[in-house]
C-alpha cells in the first residue's frame, strides 16, 4: 500500500491532531497514529484513550489500508524535509514503513498492527450545536485559568459545559474563584450538560478565523467539529457545584477601576506580600482606594493609592494578590467593577466592556483580615 502526498501539507495536518500522544503512554500503541486509507483520503488518528484528534487528508492514491505509524519519528522526519512530494508505503503484513523523497532520500521504519490500536469513542445519540470557533475560543481561554487541580474533587478539574435551548454557558472553579462565561447567542438542540477535562481543551487546536464548530454532547462524551477535524474527549463523571447558589445577588458597595491601572499596581504591591498568603489589602474610602501588602519577616511593605469611582460604604477587604493578578490578567476590558458586601464574603467581578450576546462574571473569595495577617 502507498500514497503520495506533499511533505509540508501533511505536516501541517498532522501537527493539528498530535496532542493526545504523550511520550510515556499507558500501551505502547498509543505512540503511533493510526492510518486509514480510503478513497483517497487518509484518515489520521490520535488518542490516549480519554481523548481523541482524527483528521482527513486528501492523499494521491487508489488503494486501501490502515497501519499504525510512530507519530513522533515521522513528524520529525517530516518537520525536516524541504517542500516536496513524499512517498509513503507499507507492507500489511510485516508492517514495515518505507519513505522516499524526489530527491533520493530514503527513511524506513517499523509500525504496528492497526487492530491493536484502541477503537474510536462511541459518539452515537448526540445532542448538537453550533458555535463561532472565535466564540468558543474565548470562552474556553476566559474559563481555563480557574480550573482547580484538586484530583479529590474531579469536577473541578474541568470546565463545566451548560447547553440550554438559548444560551451556552461555560463555568470553572478552582473553590476560591469562579468564573462564568455565558452566549446568548447560542442555540442548542437540546439542553444538558457535561464537564470537559483540562487536557482536551489544552489539546483543542481552533481556528483563528471565523469557523463554524459543531459540538456533540451526551452523557459520556463530547464532540467537536470543525473544517476536515474532529475531536473526542470522555466528559467527568461527577457532579458540578451549585454554583448560582454561590453567586451574591446584594454586593452594593461598588468601585469602578481602570483595568490597567490597577492591574499594574497590584503586581508592583504584590512583590513586597507575604511568601505564604500573597495578601493585598484594599483599602476603600470615598472615591479613594489604598493598595497595601507587607512582609513581617522580610520587613518589607509597599504602599500605592488610587482614585477611583465608589459608591457605598467605606471597606477594608482583603484578597490572595496572586489570584487577582490572574483574574485580571485575562480580562478584556478598559474598566471593571469590583462588587462586595463586606470582608467576609464573596466579591464580583464584571468588565464593563463586553461583546455583544455576552456575559462573563467572576467571583472571588476574600481573604480574612485577622491579626495573623497584620
Amino acid at each position: 500500500m502507498k500514497f503520495t502526498v506533499l511533505s509540508t501539507y501533511i505536516k501541517k495536518q498532522l501537527s493539528l491532531v498530535i496532542g493526545p500522544i504523550s511520550n510515556n503512554p499507558i500501551m505502547p500503541v498509543l505512540e503511533n497514529f493510526l492510518f486509514e486509507i480510503k478513497d483517497g483520503v487518509l484518515k489520521t488518528t490520535a488518542t490516549d484513550t480519554n481523548t481523541t484528534m482524527i483528521v482527513d487528508s486528501n492523499v494521491d492514491t487508489t488503494e486501501e489500508g490502515s497501519i499504525a505509524v510512530p507519530a513522533k519519528i515521522f513528524l520529525e522526519t517530516l518537520s525536516n524535509l524541504p517542500d516536496q512530494i513524499i512517498t509513503f508505503s507499507f507492507d500489511e503484513i510485516s508492517y514495515n514503513i518505507e519513505i522516499t523523497t524526489n530527491d533520493g532520500g530514503t527513511y524506513k521504519l517499523l509500525g504496528t498492527n492497526p487492530q491493536d490500536y484502541p477503537k474510536t469513542i462511541e459518539t452515537t445519540d448526540t445532542s448538537t450545536v453550533m458555535i463561532y470557533s472565535t466564540v468558543l475560543s474565548k470562552g474556553i481561554k476566559t474559563t481555563k485559568p480557574m480550573i482547580g487541580t484538586d484530583e479529590m474533587r474531579p469536577a473541578m478539574t474541568g470546565v463545566l459545559f451548560k447547553f440550554q435551548t438559548n444560551a451556552l454557558t461555560l463555568v470553572s472553579t478552582d473553590g476560591h474563584r469562579l468564573i462564568r462565561y455565558t452566549r446568548t447567542d447560542v442555540t442548542c438542540e437540546s439542553e444538558g450538560e457535561c464537564i470537559v477535562q483540562k487536557k482536551a481543551l489544552d489539546i483543542l487546536k481552533l481556528p483563528i478565523e471565523k469557523t463554524d464548530v459543531i459540538i456533540g454532547f451526551n452523557d459520556s462524551c463530547i464532540i467537536f467539529k470543525f473544517q476536515n477535524i474532529q475531536m473526542i474527549s470522555r466528559v467527568i463523571n461527577d457532579k458540578f457545584p451549585n454554583y448560582e447558589n454561590v453567586i451574591p445577588h446584594n454586593n452594593d458597595n461598588i468601585f469602578t477601576v481602570n483595568k490597567t491601572n490597577f492591574l499594574g499596581t497590584l503586581k508592583r504591591t504584590f512583590i513586597y506580600a507575604d511568601t505564604n498568603t500573597h495578601l493585598i489589602r484594599l483599602n476603600l474610602t470615598d472615591n479613594h482606594m489604598e493598595i497595601s501588602a507587607e512582609n513581617i519577616d522580610r520587613s518589607t511593605e509597599a504602599k500605592e493609592n488610587l482614585i477611583v469611582e465608589h459608591s457605598g460604604e467605606d471597606i477594608e477587604i482583603g484578597f490572595n494578590g496572586k489570584s487577582l493578578i490572574n483574574i485580571f490578567e485575562i480580562l478584556d476590558t478598559d474598566m471593571v467593577d469590583f462588587k462586595m458586601l463586606n470582608p467576609s464574603k464573596a466579591a464580583l467581578i464584571l468588565p464593563l466592556e463586553q461583546e455583544l450576546n455576552e456575559d462573563i462574571l467572576i467571583l472571588v473569595m476574600p481573604v480574612i483580615l485577622n491579626s495573623n495577617n497584620d
